[in-house]
């Protein structure tokens, strides 16, 4: 039975794509997915944690959507047999440089309206002030390395893009082992930025490996490209504001609520971003060539439906799991570090209810994979808007009631209704 699933793995591109970018996803991610517990055990939950974890919030949300959405586009001028590598070469100057311009003057109107805001203590101000300053470079290197990323998945090079998270977790934990003593909660942010540097650098090698020339020169469809993607990656954005809005109401609670939320939040998105990162790659890369290539749009209709199925069935067994191994990830994940008590206790019970958010959270990562392919930036910008709405308004009412754990009620309840509606848009698509 073992072999005879080895061999249908072997014969079946995608599930081989899918297994191999899995595992290297794994190792890749595991790395980098550990720095928060480090963080856990050499500086606890505390004000200076918090700030961090907040500061952390606002950059990775405005980095992350560019692999994602660049990848239907490189497929679409494969299967034209057009210049690739100036279609990449122009995005990544003219982003640059729309970067270099924008990112100072955020950093900048954030630090003035952090006392607005937040209710951080006047020390606790300054250290997030001089950590969005430290984390800033993080924002253009993390863009850049997303984009190459999906550029070698465009291409079917998976196993580099999945395992260089590796590189930046790596060079950030030996910075942070190094420099924590020295050096405070600085030495998070500015390990962050050099594992992302020597990230972007393997990048660059492997694409230049790949024989995929980067160049300046004017590229058919990039005119194309920054209207239509700059409205997916605003709606991407829009739906990673809410981290940041729950970093920014936990700081109206007690010092530490962040770090606590922060924690939990970690140790639920292990599992997503194992499941998620070798899969959902190689599903965006296939779906892409089928869309534009020479397959009918019938067989993504097919497909979808059996990913479904498969994804719905896993989620569940992945949460009654879960639920039932609770207290040992939390021992396991904490029982070393130098939190309190009270805040273990606290961690246990918000990633008990965050657990819960794995199911409809997998299956709105399978739909909007739908919608980056067929460009359907309507749907993606309402999505983002209808979830930033809910997760405020549920913020504000559940926090009323249960403070930090009103926030993670919130998740689960925003992530299930968004799911209902995306759903019911994905279905008229095809």
């Amino acid at each position: 039975m073992v072999i005879n699933l080895i061999e249908k793995i072997k014969s079946n591109p995608f599930l081989r794509d899918t297994v191999t970018t899995t595992g290297w996803n794994c190792l890749g991610k595991s790395v980098s997915l550990l720095i928060p517990f480090f963080i856990a055990a050499w500086f606890g939950s505390t004000g200076q944690t918090d700030a961090f974890f907040f500061c952390y919030a606002w950059i990775i949300g405005l980095s992350l959507a560019l692999e994602s959405v660049i990848v239907p586009f490189i497929s679409q001028i494969r299967a034209r047999g057009e210049d690739v590598g100036g279609f990449v070469g122009r995005i990544l100057f003219r982003g640059n440089l729309g970067l270099i311009l924008v990112t100072p003057t955020f950093i900048l109107l954030l630090s003035l309206a952090l006392p607005s805001i937040t209710k951080f203590s006047p020390e606790d101000l300054k250290t997030t002030r001089i950590l969005l300053l430290l984390i800033a470079p993080f924002v253009i290197l993390i863009t850049n390395a997303c984009i190459l990323a999906g550029t070698l998945n465009a291409h079917k090079r998976f196993a580099l893009p999945a395992f260089s998270p590796a590189f930046r977790g790596l060079v950030a934990i030996a910075f942070i082992l190094i420099f924590h003593k020295s050096l405070g909660i600085y030495s998070v942010a500015v390990g962050y930025v050099l594992g992302e540097s020597v990230r972007l650098f393997v990048l660059l090698i492997a694409l230049h490996r790949a024989e995929i020339k980067l160049d300046r020169k004017s590229a058919q469809h990039t005119n194309d490209f920054f209207p239509t993607a700059g409205r997916q990656i605003i709606a991407i954005i829009a739906v990673s504001f809410i981290p940041i809005v729950d970093k920014t109401m936990a700081s109206w609670l007690t010092p530490g609520s962040i770090s606590n939320l922060s924690y939990a939040e970690r140790l639920y998105q292990i599992p997503i971003a194992f499941l998620s990162g070798g899969f959902l790659v190689t599903l965006l890369s296939y779906w892409s060539r089928r869309v534009y290539g020479e397959k009918e749009r019938q067989d993504l209709k097919k497909s979808l439906a059996k990913t479904m199925k498969i994804i719905a069935g896993g989620s569940c067994g992945l949460v009654l799991i879960l639920v039932a191994l609770r207290e040992i990830i939390i021992r396991i994940a904490f029982g070393y570090s130098s939190l309190e008590a009270h805040n273990i206790r606290s961690i246990s019970l918000l990633y008990l209810i965050l657990i819960f958010t794995i199911i409809p959270e997998m299956i709105s990562l399978v739909l909007t994979r739908v919608c980056l392919i067929y460009k359907r930036t309507d749907i993606m910008r309402n999505l983002g808007i209808l979830r930033l709405i809910l997760k405020i308004g549920f913020n504000l009412l559940m926090m009323h009631f249960w403070g930090i754990y009103g926030i993670a009620v919130s998740t689960v309840i925003t992530v299930s209704i968004s799911l209902i509606y995306l759903w019911r848009r994905v279905a008229r698509i095809q």
